[in-house]
């Protein structure tokens, strides 16, 4: 099973993060997490840190980019550092990216070739 978050699993709950208690009361053999990195950084929340905290239990990203402003842009159109968290792939486990955006615009494919340049090109 694997479990996509969105940025309200990064808000307190009865003085407990729900993402924090997801990863800590359910087996990594059994539940994979797919971190989506536009919603983790929507809730001001660094993803390497999990990545640290959690090695090995992030098997998939989605990676979606952000502005300034908090909306949702091509990846390499917006302030979300890829390349620096990318170098943490390893330690994370990730085995599969998949590039996303909710509202790509008048062209889909536009939207996605913006978003392969920008990450073909990424050095970490």
């Amino acid at each position: 099973m694997g479990y996509h978050n969105h940025s309200f699993e990064f808000e307190s709950a009865s003085g407990r993060i729900p993402y924090d208690v997801l990863l800590q009361e359910t087996e990594a053999d059994l539940v994979d997490m797919e971190m989506d990195l536009y919603w983790v950084r929507n809730a001001g929340v660094d993803p390497v840190s999990y990545f640290e905290r959690y090695p090995g239990r992030f098997s998939m990203l989605h990676v979606k980019d952000m502005d300034a402003q908090g909306a949702m842009v091509d990846v390499g159109s917006g302030v979300i550092n890829f390349a620096a968290i990318f170098a943490h792939a390893d330690t994370a486990g990730v085995k599969h990216f998949f590039v996303e955006h909710d509202y790509p615009g008048s062209s889909g494919l536009a939207s996605v070739a913006v978003s392969l340049y920008t990450l073909r090109n990424l050095t970490f």
